[in-house]
This record gives structure tokens, sequence and C-alpha cells, in this order.
């Protein structure tokens, strides 16, 4: 029993996963007017397990396309930080807009990114690295928050 416990400790310690996944979300906001188009927020949150010096996100996909994102930090003391450390809120933000095009179907504004990812049972891909390895966090699902209708 006591090497059990031993062996445990010892897995647990040097196998932890960087961080905790907590959710998903996406919002619509549609501009007030149609030609101004529409953008969507995806939003994963994450509890860190290791500081930010030791984890870094790579690249982002939402479906097929390759997505621009910035990850963020919040502490105890709610403050929201480029870094963080164990405990923390990590925060993955990516937008993606909308704009009509000459027959007013709404098509995503070329962000300029190239990268095409693997096939993936999920909605979004997420790759970073950690202790060296490129690793993957798939995100199985958004959930979906109201609709933001600007005026």
């Amino acid at each position: 029993m006591k090497y059990l416990l031993l062996l445990t400790f010892f897995f647990g310690w040097f196998c932890s996963t960087p961080f905790e996944y907590s959710q998903a979300t996406v919002q619509h906001t549609n501009a007030g007017r149609q030609q101004s188009g529409k953008s969507v927020h995806y939003q994963v949150k994450l509890v860190a397990n290791k500081p930010s010096k030791k984890i870094t996100f790579q690249k982002m996909w939402v479906g097929a396309e390759a997505v621009e994102f910035n990850v963020t930090g919040k502490n105890a003391e709610n403050q929201i930080t480029k870094t963080y450390k164990k405990g923390d809120t990590i925060y993955i933000d990516s937008y993606i807009r909308y704009l009509p095009n000459e027959n007013g179907v709404l098509l995503p504004v070329d962000n300029g990114l190239t990268d095409k990812v693997q096939e993936y049972q999920g909605k979004a891909i997420i790759e970073y690295t950690y202790k060296g390895k490129t690793e993957e966090l798939i995100i199985k699902d958004f959930k979906k928050l109201s609709t933001v209708n600007m005026p």
C-alpha cells in the first residue's frame, strides 16, 4: 500500500498537465448595418497548473480555419496580465469577422494565415508547447452565449 501511494505521488508529480480545461464559449455580434457584417468571439478558459514561462500557445484553428488569438491570464486579485502562474485563469480569445460580398453573403475576412489543420474531432484545436513537446488541446464544443445586436 505504501509503495502504491508513493508511485501515485511520483507519477502525478512528473506527469501533470500544464492546465485544466474549464470552458469554451462563442458569442456572435451583429453590426448595426448589414454592410458592417458581424463578428464571432471564441473564448477558451483554462486553469493554469504551470506558469506561463513553461507553456507556449502557438496556433489555433476554429473548424478548418487558422485564427489569430490572444492569451491573457487573470490572477487571484482579478488583474488581467500577459503572464500567469499556477492557479490563475488563462483566457484564449479569438475573433473572426465576417463581411458581406457583392451578393450580400457574409464571408470571413482573410486574416492572412495559411496554416492548414489536420482532421480532428471537435469544434476547435489549440496547439501548444510544454516540456519541449508540441501538444494539442481539442475543444469538443462551444457553449453559445446570447447574440449581441449593435444599434
